[in-house]
């Protein structure tokens, strides 16, 4: 399934160029996580694509849709707090519950051995990774998505129905279109503060020499390649048994670590490792860190 169905098509299309039998096999659905009308439509599409090959099914599902608008709590538009978990945790909800029964129904087609699975996309170290400021919206929706995992992981699991569910938690990946997307969704943001407030700039003066060096970190911290999320997506989906979250580069592997602290020191080393002494951007100016 793909947002933007012609251009995932055109994509798979130059990826797979002279290899017509490959091609073949793709079946691209659009599809709108934030709509329950296109979600359905594409279980429909999904189940008549899988009723020609019955001895197989649909086995697995994986998530990778997802948007991250950043600003300050108190001043960000309600608005933007529902699209990002419209997207991030409701459209992971529409698509268990559409693609689920499809699943159940094929798990007796499974490769011995092997189970159905459905996987989702986290971010950073996961349920235990602390919440930067300007994050809230952002990982909250997160959080949910975690809690929504493991919760219907259980309820597999008491019901006997050999489906798991896992997380691949990606901290920053670079190259990715997210800083320039990011900016031009920080900008939208600030003028929906303005609107809200009839027309004052209270939000930026407070929080945008916090939210430029937010921008700053972001560019300056090393990434990892996204060919790693690719890699553990492949073992997600291929593992005789998939890791319950599979954390995708240094810092993932460190926020939860960090995550376990008390509050105190857990928050000291979040302020300080993006806007401190321990970030690449340096130390942000007028702000207590």
């Amino acid at each position: 399934g793909a947002y933007d169905a012609p251009g995932a098509e055109k994509k798979f299309a130059e990826l797979l160029a002279g290899n017509e039998q490959a091609l073949k096999k793709i079946v691209v659905v659009s599809l709108d996580v934030t709509s329950d009308k296109s979600v359905g439509n594409a279980a429909s599409t999904t189940e008549l694509c899988m009723a020609k090959t019955p001895t197989v099914g649909l086995t697995s599902v994986i998530n990778f849709h997802g948007v991250a608008f950043n600003g300050p709590t108190e001043y960000m538009p309600i608005a933007m707090y529902q699209r990002q978990h419209d997207v991030n945790y409701i459209g992971n909800l529409r698509m268990v519950q559409a693609f689920l029964p499809l699943v159940k129904s094929a798990t007796g087609n499974v490769p011995a051995g092997h189970r159905a699975r459905f996987i989702f996309t986290g971010t950073g170290g996961g349920a235990c990774s602390p919440c930067p400021s300007l994050l809230s919206a952002y990982m909250s929706s997160k959080f949910a998505v975690e809690a929504m995992c493991q919760s219907l992981r259980m309820e597999m699991h008491m019901l006997g129905r050999p489906v798991d569910c896992c997380v691949i938690n990606p901290g920053f990946v670079k190259p990715t279109m997210l800083m320039e997307e990011g900016i031009r969704m920080t900008t939208k943001m600030w003028g929906g503060c303005r609107d809200a407030m009839e027309g004052s700039t209270a939000a930026e003066d407070e929080y945008g020499p916090m939210m430029e060096h937010f921008v700053k970190y972001s560019a300056a911290v090393p990434g990892e390649h996204v060919s790693a999320v690719a890699r553990a997506a492949d073992d997600a989906l291929t593992a005789y048994r998939p890791r319950t979250s599979y954390k995708v580069g240094i810092d993932s592997k460190l926020a939860p670590i960090v995550g376990l602290l008390p509050t105190g020191p857990r928050e000291l080393m979040a302020r300080h490792g993006m806007y401190g002494k321990l970030s690449p951007a340096g130390t942000v100016k007028g702000y207590k860190v």
